[in-house]
């Protein structure tokens, strides 16, 4: 049965985008690396980070179903990007604040902010052309920093999901400054935080 259910899954697989917005379409969340001990632990890196930065203004490309969103604190602006607009109106109805922002991501252009975001994102991006415009996205923007929760080796695509060596990726105008290895069973992710160099 299970193997039935896998080829379903991959025989009817057309998009990382057409995926997630028939996703939360149909009712489901972000997955559980967004709730409980993960959205805590990501948490406590992100905010350490926007207080010891003075972060003002953040942008996450893939924020996902916002409940992430729910731990941040310390911050002025929040931008969150998602290809799927369905949970962007979710979102703009959840986050009624001036504070928070919300947009479909369909182009390479995003805000200038202190900090932007990808978190759980990287290995769900299964075609190239995907992955290569959300590093430029990242690493091509006017921000003094850059957060990345992800793994960071390569790997065959599985459904929604493909690892990716993405470090491999990164602008040289940005630097490594600081990595932490999660202590969270049932994740290869790390944190990955860069400066700018030009900024």
């Amino acid at each position: 049965m299970k193997q039935i259910f896998k080829y379903l899954k991959n025989r009817f697989f057309t998009s990382s985008e057409k995926y997630w917005e028939n996703r939360y379409k149909s009712g489901d969340n972000s997955g559980s690396g967004s709730y409980n001990e993960f959205a805590e632990y990501k948490a406590s890196f992100i905010n350490e980070i926007i207080s010891k930065y003075k972060i003002q203004t953040v942008c996450e490309l893939g924020c996902g179903d916002g409940n992430n969103l729910k731990y941040y604190k310390g911050f002025n602006k929040y931008y969150g990007f998602d290809v799927s607009k369905t949970i962007i109106d979710i979102n703009s109805k959840k986050f009624d604040n001036e504070k928070y922002s919300f947009n479909v991501l369909n182009t390479l252009d995003i805000p200038i902010v202190d900090l932007v975001m990808s978190l759980d994102v990287i290995y769900h991006l299964v075609e190239d052309d995907t992955f290569n415009n959300h590093m430029k996205q990242l690493f091509n923007s006017k921000s003094k920093y850059v957060i990345v929760y992800s793994s960071d080796f390569d790997s065959k695509r599985k459904f929604h999901m493909r690892h990716r060596k993405w470090t491999n990726n990164v602008s040289k105008n940005f630097s490594l400054i600081k990595k932490t290895n999660t202590p969270l069973n049932g994740s290869s992710a790390n944190f990955y935080l860069y400066q700018n160099l030009n900024l």
